[in-house]
């Protein structure tokens, strides 16, 4: 009998819708942008390849993928019915735990991964999620289906987190929470990773840390320039009302 082998799930729309959702982005870093989270998908699978993992990618149709990804497309009219069919076809498909990342939280390391699947080999009945900053998640792993709490959980809400525990536990099974990891929705996210990455750096710098931590760099420089007047457009002269009943000053 062979040994059963966990499988990555990475949930994404790609790069340039990725950083098409953002409307703090200016024009002049959108491809800076699809630079970053592209770098964040690739993170993601080379943390896959690390931990010995199948790796697939639910994505839309056309989605380009590596030799050694699957590739899972997306159906339904809303987040929640996309992501809940994506996981159903790779527990359907799969001899082990499922792992699913998305692609918008920069910094997503093999050990966290590993940890995942760790908890999961000591109780194949628990649940294991890592927690956003914004309230949502940014990585969630069972070894069992998880269609009902994910039928009961309203996604993309400051408390989609809180509503899936509640979905899980209601079910009897047990939470795990890893440590929190933050994603791309504002800029304050860009400048704390860059600072993370700043911090990190080193010879020992994992190289996928590397590549986003370089990405996040070249965006933020391009949104501290001043927009052009291209973009603002050209300046108005405002009609200021005059006070009446003074002279001007004699020299």
């Amino acid at each position: 009998m062979q040994p059963t082998r966990p499988t990555l799930l990475v949930f994404t729309l790609g790069a340039s819708a990725d950083s098409s959702r953002k409307p703090w982005l200016p024009l002049a870093g959108m491809g800076l942008a699809r630079d970053l989270f592209a770098a964040c998908l690739e993170e993601a699978l080379q943390a896959g390849r690390a931990c010995g993992m199948r790796l697939r990618v639910a994505g839309p149709a056309g989605f380009p993928i590596a030799p050694d990804v699957t590739a899972t497309p997306q159906h339904g009219s809303g987040f929640g019915e996309r992501f809940r069919g994506a996981l159903r076809v790779a527990f359907a498909a799969a001899d082990g735990p499922v792992v699913v990342v998305g692609t918008d939280s920069p910094g997503l390391k093999s050990a966290t991964v590993a940890r995942a699947l760790g908890l999961l080999a000591e109780d194949p009945g628990t649940v294991v999620i890592g927690p956003a900053r914004d309230g949502g998640f940014y990585l969630l792993a069972a070894a069992q289906p998880l269609d009902l709490a994910l039928a009961e959980t309203s996604f993309c809400r400051r408390d989609t987190l809180v509503r899936l525990r509640a979905s899980v536990e209601a079910m009897g099974r047990s939470v795990v929470l890893l440590q929190p990891l933050g994603d791309l929705d504002r800029r304050a996210d860009l400048e704390r990773f860059a600072a993370a990455g700043r911090a990190a750096a080193g010879p020992t710098l994992d190289p996928a840390w590397r590549r986003w931590a370089a990405a996040v760099e070249r965006l933020l420089t391009v949104l501290s320039r001043p927009l052009s007047p291209a973009v603002l457009g050209m300046p108005r002269p405002a009609l200021v009302p005059v006070r009446t009943g003074r002279a001007p000053p004699r020299l």
